[in-house]
């Protein structure tokens, strides 16, 4: 019984939803396309996606990520790692690092550029979490990020 509970616990479940009805944070998002919200279940806590579209265009104009862990792809094939210093680094498809926010950082100051997939985009950290840790007390928290992106 515990065994199922606990791999139910594991499973990884995205759940796409649309925002029609519910208020966004700039009413030009409702005028120029649709905003589709994603969350990626996880013992540490969910990560939500929320990306904006508009009719016209391809890729999202605009992404932003709540509670974001080390590992998840960004856009493309770049993705967010924190390395063991506690620094966060966006690498992309190439290999090259982009350094993101570093260890006493809480987010950035200004926007960061990067290219990948021909399209460029900029990133900005809104917030920071990092867990508490406790000797002999576990501790399912993963530090993690909100951030967003918009693509230039």
């Amino acid at each position: 019984m515990l065994n199922k509970l606990f791999l139910a616990l594991l499973f990884v479940m995205v759940v796409p939803q649309t925002s029609w009805g519910r208020p966004c944070n700039q009413a030009k998002d409702v005028i120029n396309g649709n905003e589709t919200v994603t969350r990626e279940l996880h013992p540490a806590g969910p990560t939500t996606r929320r990306e904006w579209q508009s009719g016209q265009m391809e890729h999202p104009y605009k992404v932003q990520y709540e509670r974001i862990r080390s590992g998840h792809v960004l856009v493309g094939k770049a993705r967010l790692i924190r390395d063991q210093d506690g620094i966060w680094y966006v690498v992309l498809a190439d290999n090259k690092r982009l350094m993101l926010l570093g260890r006493n950082e809480k987010k950035t100051e200004k926007f960061k550029t990067f290219t990948e997939a021909k399209q460029v985009w900029r990133i900005s950290v809104t917030q920071q979490e990092v867990p508490v840790t406790q000797r002999g007390v576990a501790t399912e928290s993963e530090p993690s990020l909100d951030l967003v992106l918009f693509l230039r």
